[in-house]
């Protein structure tokens, strides 16, 4: 499914609304307070504008919201689970047909940590959920307060909602299910999600649709099956790397998309597929084995597929198509910064997947944002690499090598001369 297709059709999905945007609300402080006066529409708790304040007064006044966030650490603080007024445990979040928008000062700098008191945030239903350019960790919901709803989605539950998240990383959350996120309608965007823990399921789950770009998805474990990212209805992922999940990288109920990806050495399998399959220039390498039944691909085979120009390392995937790399080592990297807002995994000299890529329906950029096609194999012929990352050119690669070397020496002797 294209992903302008898919775009729409969440958007179908969703409530009709059109309330006006409010001023934007910034926060103050970092402690965690509650609002003196829910809804009055002044943001003050003891004289401060914390997180929890804000968001209290935004589900209560009718509109859209921004909520900004300086940087610092936010964390949690007032004993409560399974109160859903935003005034103890998780902070919970929207009002039917609303947008609320959390904004932080970026990865690292602004952090929301439940420090295991709850799960972090909580979406209501037929709300939708956008937060931007922070981290979000310490959220934990181990047990099942009550039967009819699931300890579920460890840093955000949004089953009901829509999420979408930019510039955002996710980790070191825990779940009864689905460690990390849990949502109706996600789009994530330059996301990483990472070191998230859970009894069972998938880290990232959407009940229905779940658009993932310039993501990376990592290190998420589980007792028993697991996973990295799962959709029911209809799951698109570019330029992306699924990496070290236990359970099956990629599970779709329905439709499945996915362009430039890495999917690596995924511990139940790297694409367990029950509805038709698109997927162009990715790899699929090291999936499944030991205990797992499943490789790299665990297709429907009733369904129509359209698979071009892929790899994958054993011979699981149905990959005949002219272009397609069957059984080879793909020759990664490990699995860190390359550059751009993720951790990625960069082909190494003499990969096979460097210039294999079918050029027609390469992207121009690639999960860091480096422009494609680079002349990776060194032929005088530029073409676009198999997999998430774009390899630099040789002469490329080796002038930042000589660079780094360069700078190391210079601070050295700059060190040893003080």
């Amino acid at each position: 499914m294209d992903r302008l297709l898919l775009l729409v059709a969440s958007l179908l999905l969703l409530p009709i609304a059109s309330p006006a945007r409010s001023a934007v609300l910034t926060v103050d402080s970092t402690e965690d307070l509650a609002d003196d006066d829910p809804g009055d529409g002044i943001c003050a708790a003891g004289g401060l504008c914390t997180l929890r304040a804000a968001i209290q007064e935004a589900n209560r006044n009718g509109e859209d919201d921004d909520i900004e966030l300086l940087a610092g650490t936010y964390a949690l603080a007032i004993p409560g689970r399974g109160e859903d007024e935003g005034a103890t445990g998780d902070l919970d979040v929207g009002e039917g047909g609303r947008t609320i928008t959390i904004r932080g000062a970026g990865v690292g700098w602004t952090v929301v940590d439940a420090l295991a008191l709850d799960r972090v945030f909580h979406a209501a239903p037929e709300s939708r959920l956008e937060i931007e350019q922070l981290s979000i960790r310490g959220g934990s919901e181990p047990t099942w307060p009550d039967p009819g709803r699931p300890a579920a989605g460890g840093a955000i539950d949004a089953r009901d909602a829509y999420l979408r998240l930019a510039d955002v990383l996710v980790a070191e959350n825990e779940a009864v299910e689905n460690a990390a996120i849990l949502a109706g309608q996600a789009v994530l965007e330059r996301v990483t999600v990472r070191d998230n823990a859970s009894y069972t399921g998938a880290a990232v789950v959407a009940v229905d649709l779940l658009d993932l770009a310039e993501c990376t998805v990592a290190w998420n474990t589980a007792i028993d099956a697991g996973g990295g990212v799962e959709a029911g209805l209809a799951l698109y992922v570019e330029n992306s790397t699924i990496v070290a999940n236990d359970g099956c990288g990629v599970t779709a109920y329905g439709s499945l998309s996915i362009r430039h990806a890495t999917i690596d050495e995924n511990a139940g399998c790297g694409v367990l597929a029950l509805g038709p399959v698109e997927m162009w220039n990715s790899v699929l390498a090291r999936n499944g084995g030991g205990a797992s039944e499943r490789g790299d691909c665990d297709f429907d085979g009733a369904m129509p597929h359209a698979l071009v120009h892929n790899a994958a390392s054993d011979e699981s995937c149905p990959f005949s198509e002219p272009g397609s790399l069957v059984g080879i080592d793909p020759q990664l990297g490990p699995l860190e910064g390359h550059g751009g807002p993720t951790i990625t995994q960069m082909p190494l000299a003499g990969s096979p997947l460097l210039d294999a890529a079918d050029d027609a329906v390469c992207r121009a950029i690639d999960q860091r944002g480096a422009p494609r096609p680079n002349d990776g194999d060194g032929d005088g012929v530029a073409h676009c690499d198999i997999g998430a990352v774009e390899a630099p050119e040789p002469a490329a690669a080796l002038a930042a090598a000589a660079s780094a070397a360069g700078l190391a020496l210079a601070v050295r002797a700059r060190f040893r001369n003080r």
